[in-house]
C-alpha cells in the first residue's frame, strides 16, 4: 500500500522598503529571519544592498532600479514561489517569534484554500461604509472579511489560483485591493484571525490611526489610494 507523498513546502516572508525605514527593516529581517526557509526584500528607492543584510544567509534582495512599487513589492515573487506558503510583511509592523509557525498552521487548519490575515476590513455593500479589524486590536473570533492587510497574510498562491501581478497593475492599484479584489471574484474567502491585543504592534509610532474605526488606510501615504480602489468596486459580496 503506497503512502501518499505529502508536497514539502517553503515558508517564503516577503517585504518591501525603503530608505527612510531602513531601521525598522533591519529589525523585521532579525525576527523574521529565524523563522522562514527565505526571506525576499524588495529594495525601492536604494542603490545598493545595504551592507548589514550580509550576515543572514537566507535574506535574497531585490534592487528595484527605476521601478519604485512601493508595497507592490511584496507581490512580485508569486510566480517563483507559487506553490509555497506566501507570507508578505510590512517592515512598519512588529511580529511575534511564533508568527509564521501560527499562519501556516491557521492556513493549514482552514485547508489551504483560504487566505489568512491579521488585518481585515468588512465592507457593509448597502451602506458603503467599513468597519475594520486592525492587527493591533483583540479580535475574539475568527471572522470573514472583504480587505485584507497585505502586510499580515498568509496563502498558497496556487491553492487559491493567485498569479503575479503585472508592474503596471502594482503600480497603479494598492496591494491590499488587488489581492482582496481577486479573492472576491473568485470566491476565495479572507479570514481575519482571532488574538489578542498588540499580538503585531506599530514599529513605527503615529504610523497608523487604528483607534478610529472604519478607517481605510494601512498607513498614511498609501490610504488614498486604497480608498479609491475598495470605493470604486461594486463586487463585494454579501458574507
Amino acid at each position: 500500500m503506497s503512502e501518499t507523498k505529502q508536497i514539502e513546502r517553503r515558508k517564503i516572508v516577503v517585504m518591501a522598503t525603503f530608505p527612510p525605514r531602513k531601521q525598522s527593516m533591519l529589525s523585521r529581517v532579525k525576527d523574521l529571519s529565524p523563522q522562514c526557509d527565505e526571506l525576499l526584500i524588495w529594495l525601492n528607492e536604494y542603490n545598493e544592498i545595504p551592507v548589514e543584510l550580509r550576515e543572514y544567509k537566507n535574506v535574497k534582495c531585490t534592487l528595484s532600479k527605476n521601478i519604485n512599487l512601493k508595497s507592490g513589492g511584496k507581490l512580485m515573487f508569486i510566480d517563483e514561489y507559487k506553490s509555497d506558503y506566501y507570507i508578505p510583511v510590512d517592515d512598519d509592523i512588529v511580529y511575534p517569534a511564533s508568527y509564521v509557525h501560527d499562519q501556516i498552521t491557521n492556513l493549514d487548519n482552514y485547508g489551504q484554500n483560504v487566505i489568512v490575515c491579521r488585518y481585515g476590513e468588512f465592507v457593509k455593500t448597502q451602506k458603503n461604509n467599513i468597519v475594520q479589524f486592525h492587527y493591533a486590536q483583540r479580535l475574539e473570533n475568527d471572522t470573514q472579511c472583504h480587505v485584507v492587510g497585505t502586510g499580515t497574510v498568509c496563502f498558497i498562491p496556487e491553492k487559491i489560483g493567485f498569479k503575479q501581478p503585472t508592474i503596471d497593475e502594482l503600480k497603479d492599484k494598492s496591494t491590499d485591493y488587488l489581492l482582496s479584489r481577486f479573492a472576491s471574484e473568485n470566491n476565495i474567502r479572507c479570514i481575519c484571525l482571532k488574538r489578542n491585543a498588540n499580538y503585531l504592534k506599530d514599529a513605527i509610532e503615529g504610523n497608523t490611526n487604528f483607534t478610529t474605526i472604519g478607517a481605510l488606510h494601512l498607513c498614511k501615504e498609501f490610504g488614498a489610494q486604497k480608498t479609491r480602489d475598495v470605493e470604486s468596486y461594486s463586487g463585494w459580496k454579501n458574507i
